[in-house]
């Protein structure tokens, strides 16, 4: 957990330097104090250091900026979310005290002051902002280490399932490298086709990521079907499709033909152009290969 530095230095900007040794007395015990006597010394100090700061007390009339105008330049910038800005002054019109809160001064305190009541109302708002920054850190964080974990779970999770699938190949007489081809074949078909343009780059890995577990549903078929050298007998073919096996966990298993495979994606629901053998349902990406990687079919169902 790292350290949050809290600033501690509050800038004092008015243009009577009495007003601000008396501000500056106020605050000396407990915090360390900068002077401006204007307001474009006050946003220089600002741009210099800013982060240093834990307060600004600002007068509204002063010589060369006044207080309103520095306002409008730390609200443009954003600095009074992060620094809060008191305003410190005589004036009465209650349009500029107004104008003051909607460019984002926390409070508008009126001269002649009170050590008590300014000390008070400055140091709860100082202690508000602190507050909010420690938890702002923390969350920060937290948040960190939240994705930290996400991405050694699916580092684990992509582990387990390609241990899976390879475990399932070997079954079937195929090697593992099999296994990494559909993963990578799939990702490179979706980052550089039109069928990837509407995925993000998280849901074309997690989609790239399923594509190896296409032949899931040889696991449960009994060796003596799964490596059966010949053709299939009608009972053996049935004992395929039975739900959580066969064509129900791997499109055309045991084919390399391309047509094939679009029929048992049809018995399933899908819809094909069979002139280019197109998807016509959006939620469905279907990838055929048959080709000199080695003619095999596989796909993607996205829900």
């Amino acid at each position: 957990m790292h350290k949050i530095v809290v600033p501690n230095t509050i800038l004092i900007v008015d243009d009577d330097e009495m007003n601000r040794d008396v501000l500056g007395n106020i605050f000396s015990a407990s915090h360390s104090i900068e002077m401006a006597e204007n307001g474009k010394e006050c946003l220089n100090k600002i741009l210099e250091c800013g982060q240093k700061f834990c307060a600004v007390l600002l007068d509204v009339v002063m010589p060369v900026m006044g207080g309103i105008e520095v306002l409008k330049k730390l609200n443009r910038d954003g600095v009074v979310d992060h620094i809060p800005v008191f305003l410190i002054t005589g004036e009465t019109d209650t349009r500029i005290i107004k104008r003051a809160y909607e460019l984002g001064v926390m409070d508008v305190i009126s001269k002649p002051i009170s050590s008590y009541i300014v000390q008070r109302r400055v140091n709860s708002v100082i202690e508000l902002f602190t507050a909010r920054k420690r938890l702002s850190s923390v969350v920060g964080q937290q948040k960190d280490q939240l994705l930290k974990q996400a991405k050694r779970i699916l580092r684990l999770n992509m582990g387990m399932i390609e241990s899976l699938s390879t475990a399932i190949e070997f079954r079937s007489g195929e090697s593992g490298e099999h296994i990494r081809k559909i993963h990578d074949i799939t990702k490179l078909f979706l980052e550089n086709s039109p069928l990837g343009r509407d995925f993000s780059t998280e849901e074309i890995e997690h989609i790239s990521l399923a594509a190896i577990m296409h032949d899931v549903g040889k696991i449960s078929i009994p060796d003596a079907i799964l490596s059966k050298p010949g053709c299939l007998t009608p009972e053996e073919f049935e004992i395929m499709k039975k739900p959580g096996r066969g064509t129900n966990g791997h499109i055309a298993i045991g084919c390399n033909n391309v047509d094939r495979a679009i029929y048992h994606l049809s018995q399933r629901g899908v819809k094909f152009d069979l002139d280019s053998k197109n998807v016509k349902n959006g939620k469905t990406i279907a990838c055929y290969f048959a080709d000199e990687i080695g003619g095999f079919a596989f796909h993607l169902v996205q829900a």
